[in-house]
């Protein structure tokens, strides 16, 4: 049986903070997250033996993912890299799962 891959299963088998969780691939897009959603990540896919560089970014409010100046959230709440060819992974505080420190960094 094939589960479909989601943030908030990711923040629960790597034991991250979060109440919700969003996942894309590539990193540089999502969709949106509701005020009562956070702390809330956004992931790129959880590491593997041949992608052993993907990670996530947590963010503890809403106020923090709006703020990040690496990222752009849309009127209608869609959320994009703020430039082309970028991704999550650009953003201070990136993480891999086991890997923490992030929940405090001003982004």
């Amino acid at each position: 049986m094939k589960t479909n891959l989601d943030g908030t299963l990711l923040n629960s088998l790597y034991g991250i903070p979060a109440k919700f969780g969003r996942y894309r691939e590539t990193g540089d897009w999502y969709g949106i997250i509701g005020e009562e959603q956070f702390p809330a990540t956004l992931w790129d896919g959880p590491p593997s033996y041949d992608r052993p560089d993907h990670g996530y970014v947590r963010f503890e409010t809403k106020t923090a993912l709006e703020s990040c100046r690496y990222l752009h959230v849309n009127p209608g709440g869609h959320i994009t890299a703020r430039q082309k060819g970028q991704g999550i992974k650009d953003i201070p505080g990136y993480l891999k799962p086991g890997q923490w420190g992030a929940d405090n960094i001003e982004l």
